[in-house]
């Protein structure tokens, strides 16, 4: 097995790798761009293990290619203990990859049993509230703000996000929220809305924008690239990449004291350490909880959540209103969630005292109409009274006086 350890070498090996026909065809055989960004990642961290480019892996004899491929499952299992699922995943984007280029004679099932047992890594709870009001209040610019803000009021995942542009963005004004259009043209597409606190977020960031000079066009990014303040706003603006997402919110994890800085370990040899709250996964898992805590129907959330539903989309379409709005009180939609999903205590507080300014005063109103029946009744009575004392049919009563 080949090491190479150079940045300079990898960046070569890369190059080599992106050029040859067998990767593009590879690539190209790939139907969804989800897929086409996960399955590379995998095929270049097998290659970069190997040290060997696309057409010296297919000049191999199958059997040599099969072992190499066992000696990075047991790289992964062993050294760099990774996940059997995540084993699995790459293990899957290797074998598509030499399908696709008529590679035949390798055992996959064999270098499955490789992978090892099945076993929970992390518990992968969701974050809290107070772990996220901590993330907005530890970034320090309005785009880093608005981003913790609609990831965990939208469910998006970093790829959806960082693919928005402004025409992807709908205003509904009667919530004074946003609705996206994630993956649009694509057969990913959904739909899904974040709440009044993160659109406030959005607008400000955005007019932060148009006040240093950038000119805003429905094309435009909907999160770009930091830039210098002075001068940078007037160039061309550039969409902000996973990667940069990534490494921003796992700096505010550790700025903010959800997690500690972990020391590699015999055990933790390499990578970054698992916690029990995944960078990305625990926003959807907290957007998740809180709709189904507030009883939002279950296939609404997958819908918002952009996962495939199989046979039950078929048949199950809501149309977006129904989505946000749900039908009646028997199917909840969005808007049930939008309290829960709320990060700022002073907004949730202010909603309260609103509902409970709203209640009073209908309960007043109701009051005031219960007192102008009685009203109504008491002068209907005394005309009734009236008209039997003149028609003679009652006497009047005469009190005596002492």
């Amino acid at each position: 097995m080949v090491s190479i350890n150079t940045s300079q070498s990898n960046n070569k090996l890369r190059l080599e790798i992106l050029q040859s026909h067998a990767y593009k065809q590879y690539i190209n055989s790939l139907r969804t761009n989800k897929t086409k960004e996960v399955y590379t990642t995998c095929f270049h961290d097998f290659v970069k293990f190997l040290g060997a480019a696309c057409d010296t892996l297919l000049s191999m004899e199958p059997k040599q290619i099969q072992q190499r491929v066992i000696d990075y499952v047991i790289d992964m299992r062993d050294n760099r203990k990774l996940s059997p699922n995540t084993i699995s995943l790459r293990v899957s984007a290797l074998q598509t990859f030499f399908l696709i280029n008529d590679i035949e004679g390798i055992n996959w099932p064999k270098i499955k049993r490789f992978k090892g047992e099945f076993y929970t890594v992390a518990d992968d709870r969701p974050y809290t509230r107070q772990e996220i009001s901590k993330l907005v209040n530890s970034a320090t610019s309005l785009r880093d703000k608005a981003i913790i803000l609609l990831l965990s009021s939208s469910g998006l995942r970093v790829g959806g996000l960082v693919k928005l542009q402004l025409k992807h963005m709908k205003a509904i004004d009667n919530y004074h929220i946003y609705q996206f259009a994630v993956y649009k043209s694509s057969r990913e597409a959904y739909i899904t809305f974040c709440t009044p606190e993160a659109r406030n977020a959005i607008d400000e960031y955005l007019s932060f924008r148009e006040r240093l000079g950038e000119k805003l066009t429905p094309d435009s990014p909907l999160f770009r690239m930091e830039f210098e303040t002075q001068f940078g706003a007037m160039a061309p603006a550039k969409p902000i990449t996973q990667e940069g997402t990534y490494a921003m919110i796992s700096k505010l994890r550790h700025k903010s004291g959800i997690i500690q800085k972990q020391t590699l370990t015999e055990k933790i040899k390499s990578g970054r350490p698992r916690t029990e709250v995944m960078t990305e996964h625990g926003f959807r898992k907290y957007f998740s909880t809180c709709l189904e805590t507030e009883g939002v129907n279950p296939v609404y959330i997958e819908l918002l959540l952009g996962h495939n539903m199989g046979l039950k989309s078929i048949y199950s379409r809501p149309t977006p209103a129904q989505l946000l709005e749900g039908n009646g009180t028997k199917v909840l939609g969005y808007v049930s969630g939008i309290d829960a999903l709320t990060i700022n205590e002073d907004n949730r507080l202010r909603k309260q005292v609103a509902e409970q300014d709203y209640t009073i005063q209908v309960r007043m109103v109701e009051k005031d109409k219960q007192i102008e029946e009685l009203k109504q009744r008491q002068e209907q009575f005394e005309q009734l009274i009236q008209s039997l004392i003149d028609s003679g049919q009652l006497k009047p009563t005469i009190s005596n006086t002492a």
